[in-house]
């Protein structure tokens, strides 16, 4: 009889006590042999033949026919040995994923309670456990619990995972926050248990969604070495073992784990260890264990038939692992794995849209610290302020990045949870922003104004500066409505700061509060003595004070600010043609400035947008409406959840509500600076608002959009989405988007892609850029660029979208290059921010620079240094080849240092008298510590 016969005849017969083994063992000896080109066939057939006799003879294997059938096989235990299993406890902990963060402290307090006692029962045994978060929990809620931690992590038993606070969103987490994720949790690992860089070498990602192209980058900067995942594109090689390599050459071993992030031990699982091994080129196998996707983790039953496979004869060699050996083992084997040199995407597509609320909260809190820490760094060089503590409102944010938070798959226990940090967040960026905009403010000699000191001013009234966050508006929109207070009487003095590495001029708003002088004469002046354009806007009145809403037009260095004053002129205030509620014709209406022409027609659809640079037209049918979209809900029905947020969904109708509903066109505003036309859809329960306007001197198209929605999941119809949609001339040769560390080139889909606020095309009518402040799903699909705002998914959420939400979305065109595309980014991204001031004397002068970036580089990150004096200053370099990047100060640099992400030294650089040049590798992320002379 064949081999195969035998085994299966094995495989089905009855067993007595522990000889079933034999069958496990089999399996395994069969699969091994195999990878040994049959070595063993004759030794197996007649051991088996022999087994199978005595199992004819007494009706069942006996442990006495094991034992001979065991001993038979002796000759091929070496081979079979020569192959190790690390068998690697783990609890997966979600936070918050099904439940609120109380339960997510239940479930990490009692896992590890369990694993305190298994670790007593069973000396051998060894757990592995990620999240910073989870150890924070811990050190919170059971100081006692967290010191037994502490102990088992020194002997080695108990190994720490945790690269990132949370096994976060690897799509929709700016490349900053990932830096964050790692210098916070080294930190933290530094202090409690005083592990190093070399202690902790894996970022433990089971269950991320995706994956994006810059994250070997980060990660081999940071001391980590290892990437394990499970999701994700598989490779066409179907190994699990390769090297991930970023653009700049940088590396690190990644294992794509093929059997799930956990479940419980079964004996069969040994059979798969030969072929696995063979098809990595190693002689080690990594097996992770522990039962629940909501904490639980190892068993009892787990470690006992891990500690009887050890006592088999005819099986690998079986021990408790940790990654940490077996990467270092298979990495020690194998020196050539197959290079990976892409982005490791898409899965679960829906979640780049549900729960708008949370994304809209994520990039804002992002924004708001990057503006922050450059306004916190700004005023510690300009005014020696010392250094404001913004790692609580990071460590927000960074666990809002857990990737069943921000992805909008939470309950909404999850999504109000959420929402309550995010504001904490925000509090902790305004309140470091606008400390060290003060403090600048203060400094400025603003004299040169004349004496601006009105005793009598009502202005300084309690609670003047904020009109409160209207109905109107999501929680995050609130903070345009924070009207910075300047003191005075007839003249009233503001300083502007621009967060950007680059000049910018921009048309801005200033509030005159309970200003009493004529509207008609007002004017804006620089420190020079230049008078600035100005446009009078609305007048209103709140909780007893009024205010006067104006428009100018500034010009702010870099990294800087600019000091203006409002006060009486001798010209009458040009003041905008302003229509309001009641628009009775409807011509074709034009926005246009010096790159720009823009024509809107009756149904406030863009019907030309002429691009007066290029001298082209770059529209053939109308752009820019929204669209209601009704998703198939049935997808995905093995889910058992009909209109999940996983699933994107297939349309299974689309409307153009810019053509099929009314549109109700309420202003127009015909001024200079900013024209603009304003219109409402009326679309079933809810209502959408839109605000198009352009900029005097802008390249970007902008719409302001408000939205009170109430559309819900229907059975019957499926799931209301809301998308922003741009056709365009021509069919798309390109499509680029930006992620996280820099742009990515991709093939349109039939689903959103992710993007952070950036996707651009190229057709036969030019570039096109689509910017938006806080939408991360955009595709190319039937010749048009789209970004999606609002999905309305019914599980595990019932109603995510109910109520009000606003979007900035913005239509450029461009070149596609990372350059212009950044550029544009960065004006759209981040916002212009002021506040008022005095008349004072001071040592700074009305208009200030910190620094400059050359065009060929982002600059990602400026802060104060976590230890010592300096700045740290993280850019990302554009260019596809090796390229230099010129930073340049306005003070003399003492000193540069080449940093890792963690702000470890790497190398002294040589500086020249106000800055330095960096040749960077291919898209290199870089971090520098600069020093100034005081």
């Amino acid at each position: 009889m064949e081999l195969k016969a035998l085994q299966s005849r094995i495989a089905s017969a009855p067993a007595a006590a522990r000889a079933e083994r034999v069958r496990y063992e089999l399996d395994y000896a069969v699969a091994r042999n195999a990878t040994l080109d049959g070595k063993w066939t004759d030794l197996l057939t007649r051991a088996c033949a022999d087994l199978c006799a005595e199992l004819d003879r007494d009706g069942c294997i006996t442990l006495a026919a094991a034992d001979r059938w065991e001993e038979a096989l002796s000759p091929m235990s070496p081979d079979c040995k020569a192959l190790t299993v690390h068998f690697n406890g783990h609890a997966h902990i979600d936070m918050n994923w099904m439940w609120g963060y109380n339960e997510t402290v239940a479930v990490a307090l009692d896992t590890f309670r369990t694993v305190m006692k298994l670790m007593d029962r069973y000396p051998l045994f060894t757990f592995s456990q990620s999240q910073t978060s989870t150890y924070r929990i811990v050190e919170t809620f059971d100081p006692d619990l967290f010191e037994q931690i502490a102990k088992r992590i020194k002997e080695g038993r108990w190994e720490v995972t945790a690269s990132t606070w949370v096994e976060a969103d690897k799509n929709m987490t700016d490349i900053e926050s990932m830096a964050r994720h790692l210098l916070y949790t080294r930190q933290y690992m530094k202090e409690h248990f005083d592990l190093g860089k070399d202690d902790v070498r894996i970022d433990f990602e089971p269950d991320t969604f995706g994956h994006s192209r810059f994250v070997p980058e980060l990660l081999a900067q940071s001391g980590v070495k290892y990437y394990y995942h499970v999701r994700g594109n598989i490779p066409e090689d179907g190994r699990e073992l390769h090297r991930w390599q970023s653009p700049s050459g940088r590396s690190v071993l990644m294992y794509r784990e093929p059997e799930g992030y956990g479940g419980p031990v079964e004996f069969n699982c040994l059979s798969r260890v030969p072929e696995d091994c063979r098809r990595n080129g190693v002689t080690h196998k990594l097996k992770v264990y522990g039962v629940g996707d909501h904490g639980g983790g190892p068993t009892r039953r787990d470690i006992e038939r891990i500690l009887t496979m050890m006592e088999w004869p005819v099986a690998p060699t079986v021990k408790f692992g940790t990654y940490r050996e077996f990467f270092a083992a298979v990495e020690a084997e194998n020196a050539e794995f197959p290079v990976i040199n892409k982005e490791i995407n898409y899965v679960f597509t829906g979640c780049y849209t549900s729960q708008a609320a949370i994304k809209e909260a994520n990039r804002r809190s992002e924004r708001a610290l990057y503006a922050a820490e450059a306004a916190d760094a700004l005023a510690g060089v300009l005014r020696g302020l010392s250094r404001y503590d913004f790692s609580e409102g990071w460590k927000n944010t960074l666990f809002n990045q857990f990737h069943d938070i921000v992805t909008g798959s939470g309950v909404v226990h999850t999504r109000n949870y959420a929402m309550g940090r995010y504001q904490e967040t925000m509090g902790y960026a305004y309140g470091g922003r606008s400390r060290a905009l003060n403090a600048i403010a203060s400094g400025i000699d603003t004299t040169v104004f004349g004496d601006c000191t009105d005793n009598t001013a009502y202005v300084d009234g309690a609670g003047c500066g904020y009109r409160g966050n209207p109905q109107w508006a999501s929680a995050f929109g609130g903070e345009a409505d924070i009207r910075p207070v300047a003191a005075g009487g007839t003249k009233r003095i503001f300083t502007v700061f621009n967060p950007s590495a680059r000049e910018r001029t921009e048309t801005v708003m200033l509030t005159l509060w309970d200003f009493e002088g004529d509207d008609n004469f007002l004017c804006v002046e620089d420190a020079e003595g230049h008078t600035l354009p100005i446009e009078l806007l609305d007048r209103n009145s709140w909780w007893l004070h009024t205010y006067r809403n104006i428009l100018t037009q500034v010009t702010i260095p870099p990294m800087g600010y600019v000091t203006v004053a409002v006060g009486h002129g001798d010209r009458i205030v040009p003041q905008p043609v302003v229509t309001r509620d009641r628009i009775e014709a409807y011509p074709d209406w034009t926005l246009e400035n010096r790159y720009l022409r823009v024509v809107l027609n009756e149904k406030m659809e863009v019907v030309s947008y002429y691009d007066k640079v290029r001298k082209c037209e770059m529209l053939d049918k109308p752009a820019g409406f929204f669209s209601l979209v009704w998703q198939n809900p049935y997808i995905d029905p093995g889910s058992g959840m009909p209109g999940n947020a996983w699933s994107e969904c297939f349309p299974v109708c689309e409307e153009n509500l810019n053509e099929t509903r009314p549109v109700f066109v309420t202003a127009k505003a015909s001024g200079a600076l900013r024209p603009t036309y304003g219109y409402r859809i009326v679309v079933g329960q809810s209502e959408i608002r839109v605000s198009v306007s352009l900029d005097k001197d802008a390249r970007t198209l902008s719409f302001d959009v408000g939205a009170e929605w109430r559309e819900l999941f229907d059975e019957k119809k499926g799931i209301p989405a809301l998308r922003f949609i741009w056709p365009l001339g021509g069919e798309i040769s390109r499509f680029v988007c930006k992620v996280p560390g820099g742009y990515v080139e991709r093939k349109p889909e039939q689903h959103d892609v992710p993007a952070i606020g950036c996707a651009a095309v190229e057709s036969k009518a030019g570039g096109l850029c689509l910017l938006t402040d806080d939408t991360y799903g955009f595709r190319v699909q039937n010749g048009a660029l789209s970004t999606s705002l609002l999905r309305n998914s019914n599980n595990p959420d019932n109603c995510p979208e109910v109520g009000f939400r606003d979007w900035k979305i913005g239509v450029a065109p461009t070149d596609v290059t990372p350059e212009d595309l950044t550029a544009l980014n960065d004006v759209f991204s981040n916002g212009i921010f002021m506040v008022g001031t005095e008349t004072h004397t001071g040592g700074l002068p009305a208009c200030g620079s910190l620094l400059s970036v050359s065009p060929n580089a982002e600059l990602l990150s400026l802060k104060r240094a976590e230890t010592g004096e300096g700045l740290i200053l993280r850019i990302a370099s554009l260019a596809r080849d090796t390229a230099d990047v010129r930073i340049d100060f306005s003070k003399a640099v003492r000193s540069v240092t080449r940093t890792d992400t963690l702000e470890d030294p790497v190398a002294d650089l040589k500086a020249g008298a106000n800055g330095f040049t960096y040749r960077c590798l291919p898209e290199e992320i870089c971090t520098f510590r600069v020093e100034l002379e005081s």
